[in-house]
């Protein structure tokens, strides 16, 4: 089998003597479809998700700037601001952080749930 011409009349023997079951091919390409639905379902959910507390997330991080970035009467009052910021910054970030962390769980546990089922 040292030579193309071999290799090639092996391939061509085992295709011919391959004949495939239009019934199984149409139920596979059924079931492929089938899981490319629901993971496209799992993966818009996610991302949809993952916009929506991203955009809560800025929207309140704008709101908050406006509050730094007004005029104060005193310079003190710019730290206090500043660190008040930075402060409620840090809180928003846990909370949001949490809540794409939980968009991803679910996301995995979806995922997986999908495989288990594509495997029956």
């Amino acid at each position: 089998m040292n030579k193309v011409h071999e290799l090639t009349k092996l391939y061509a023997d085992a295709f011919l003597n391959f004949v495939p079951n239009p019934a199984s091919i149409s139920d596979a390409f059924r079931k492929s479809a089938e899981f490319g639905e629901k993971m496209s379902a799992v993966s818009l959910k996610a991302a949809q998700g993952s916009v929506e507390i991203t955009n809560k997330w800025t929207a309140e991080t704008f709101e908050q700037l406006g509050e730094v970035a007004a005029a104060k009467e005193e310079v003190a009052d710019y730290a206090k601001a500043a660190g008040e910021f930075a402060s409620r910054s840090v809180e928003a970030a846990t909370g949001h952080l949490s809540g794409l962390a939980e968009v991803a769980k679910n996301a995995q546990i979806e995922s997986a749930e999908a495989f288990l089922a594509a495997g029956k």
